[in-house]
């Protein structure tokens, strides 16, 4: 289990990060702090903990999750196979396709597809599981990095990487830039952003 906690700057919020026994889910639970932590909402989304970043009282969380494997489905509508899932105090719902954001080049013999999932939600609100705003970017995984107002999804694919740069700004998530670089990114840490 991973823990990340914080206080605001006026000090009336703790966020805790953690993951759900061996499932493949982390939750983000909200807490009024005071003399007796009160509960506010909590918020969960598939995948493995893969980073978490708070701005301005909003925090990004982003997971890494496969599908099962191609000749495994079964159905087309057993979509659980297939598509992430995000939740809000115990209510599941799957990202909806518009919300799922699709290479503009196929790869073909993929036995498997891989989301990089972010989710975005105010934690200062008094409901900050309402209006929690989901993207998933398809056949991806790999390093992140994050500005205060960008994050940028670097994957390796073979000879180059290619950079996928996500607006981040109030809870939204908007793709805005793509482009490819040779050679890979050797971690978060070799990344930045000027101009």
């Amino acid at each position: 289990n991973e823990y990340y906690t914080y206080d605001t700057k006026i000090g009336i919020r703790d966020c805790v990060v953690g993951s759900i026994g061996s499932s493949e889910e982390v939750s983000v639970s909200v807490y009024k702090t005071g003399l007796e932590p009160e509960f506010i909402a909590s918020y969960t989304q598939e995948g493995a903990y893969s980073d978490i970043r708070m701005i301005d009282g909003y925090v990004y969380l982003i997971t890494n999750t496969t599908s099962d494997f191609y000749n495994q489905i079964k159905d087309v509508d057993d979509i659980d196979s297939y598509i992430p899932k995000y939740g809000c105090n115990g209510n599941d719902c799957f990202i909806p396709a518009d919300d799922i954001l699709i290479p503009e080049e196929e790869r073909t013999n993929l036995s498997q597809i891989s989301y990089t999932v972010i989710g975005g939600m105010n934690v200062l609100s008094d409901t900050p599981s309402e209006n929690v705003n989901v993207k998933a970017l398809a056949d991806y995984t790999g390093t992140i990095y994050c500005s205060k107002d960008n994050l940028y999804a670097a994957a390796f694919t073979g000879e180059d990487t290619s950079i996928t740069r996500i607006s981040i700004s109030e809870g939204n998530i908007n793709p805005s830039a793509s482009g490819k670089v040779d050679g890979y990114v050797l971690n978060q840490f070799s990344m930045s952003e000027y101009n």
